[in-house]
């Protein structure tokens, strides 16, 4: 148990280092802070209509976060791997009602922060405003280049853009999945893959 904690306990210093200088002893003071959570499987973290308390260190599995349509088509916004930060931003700042689903896609292992732990850290330390500041700048960066991608890319070039910028987690994901967030069929996405090798 003890290895597991240390382990874990480097992995969020090696993560939170590279955006603010912090000290090991204040990576855990931080965690102090956090809850460690296990998921299944296809878990819902999140459920529309209810208030998104809650932000996700994903230590172990794949999130994805999605919504439905007013026609009722699942239309998927964001996947979320080991190492990031994931909430229903909007629904976590104001603390309003959320509009989207939060969904294990493995069976996950995360830190959870709740929004009265995610004030009192900031209050502890004043760096920790600094690094959710920036990791919220980056996530509004990719949710606009998201935007971009579906309005200014082809379909085609979404995958290959997906692809490249993932790490290589995209086989990870179902392929219904995939064709959801890149906004086309399963079928062509299948052909487009088909098509790369």
């Amino acid at each position: 148990m003890f290895s597991y904690i240390t382990i874990m306990l480097d992995i969020l210093f090696n993560y939170m280092n590279r955006y603010v200088s912090f000290t090991k002893e204040e990576v855990h003071n931080f965690v102090q802070f956090t809850t460690q959570e296990t998921y299944n499987k296809k878990d819902i973290l999140l459920k529309e209509g209810q208030v998104c308390n809650q932000y996700f260190f994903i230590l172990k599995g794949i999130i994805r976060i999605y919504q439905y349509s007013p026609k009722g088509k699942e239309i998927i916004t964001l996947f979320g791997k080991e190492n990031w930060w994931i909430t229903d931003h909007e629904s976590f700042t104001l603390q309003t009602p959320s509009s989207q689903y939060i969904q294990a896609l493995e069976k996950l292992e995360i830190l959870s922060l709740t929004h009265h732990n995610y004030e009192k850290a900031l209050c502890s330390n004043p760096k920790l405003e600094r690094f959710f500041r920036i990791i919220t700048e980056r996530a509004y960066i990719a949710s606009q280049r998201r935007t971009l991608h579906l309005t200014q890319l082809s379909i085609e070039d979404r995958y290959h853009t997906f692809v490249n910028g993932t790490d290589g987690f995209a086989h990870r994901i179902p392929q219904y999945m995939l064709a959801s967030y890149l906004d086309c069929t399963p079928e062509f996405l299948s052909t487009i893959k088909a098509q790369s090798f």
